[in-house]
């Protein structure tokens, strides 16, 4: 008989395991429709910020879909404008979603804020290239995808890249920089290299 009643109550427990796992699926779902949504894409993104911190659940759902919603965009004249896609891209870095990174790795060449700067100091905020400031956040497991781009990118994608493995400052990403150098095509960009590599200019992100 205890048998029975330890048997009935396990099962009623995975009964109510899995209601509850089907309840967080189709919650996490919506708010995924809501993320991509120009009117309600504010909210959701606020919403999965603070659900993926305090949910491991959550942040696994996220970190599995979010890629597909950064893949493809429309680019106008080199700016994205999409809403939904930058605050995509914002929560990737926010959240530190290494999965993430090979993805906002090939969005280096756009610029998501209207500066008007040109020459470096394109590549040198990160406020104007949302990608790379999250590829920053993430730290150094973006390392790999960031050196693909030092390897095949074009110039401003490799100065973007660039930049991000100085704001990372890390051992690996030092290293990184340091490899690349003799292998960098662009005079500038291998001068530029050189100054951040150096002992005093490292890790300063100004």
């Amino acid at each position: 008989m205890n048998k029975i009643k330890i048997v009935s109550v396990v099962f009623l427990i995975m009964c109510f395991d899995f209601r509850c796992f089907a309840q967080d699926l189709s919650r996490y779902a919506t708010l995924l429709q809501q993320l991509q949504a120009a009117e309600t894409t504010d909210d959701a993104s606020k919403e999965w910020l603070k659900l993926a911190k305090s949910d491991p659940s959550a942040k696994q759902y996220l970190a599995a879909h979010l890629s597909s919603l950064i893949e493809k965009v429309d680019v106008h004249y080199g700016m994205v404008d999409s809403k939904s896609w930058k605050n995509s891209v914002q929560l990737a870095g926010e959240l530190q979603l290494v999965e993430v990174a090979p993805v906002l790795a090939k969005w280096l060449s756009v610029n998501t804020n209207s500066s008007l700067t040109t020459g470096l100091s394109q590549g040198v905020r990160l406020e104007d290239n949302l990608p790379g400031k999250a590829l920053a956040q993430i730290g150094d497991p973006s390392i790999p995808a960031l050196k693909e781009v030092l390897n095949h990118g074009t110039q401003l994608e490799r100065l973007r890249a660039i930049y991000v493995l100085k704001v990372i400052a890390s051992p690996q990403a030092k290293s990184a920089l340091a490899e690349h150098l003799d292998n960098e095509p662009d005079q500038q960009l291998k001068d530029f290299i050189q100054r951040i590599i150096s002992k005093d200019a490292w890790g300063k992100a100004s």
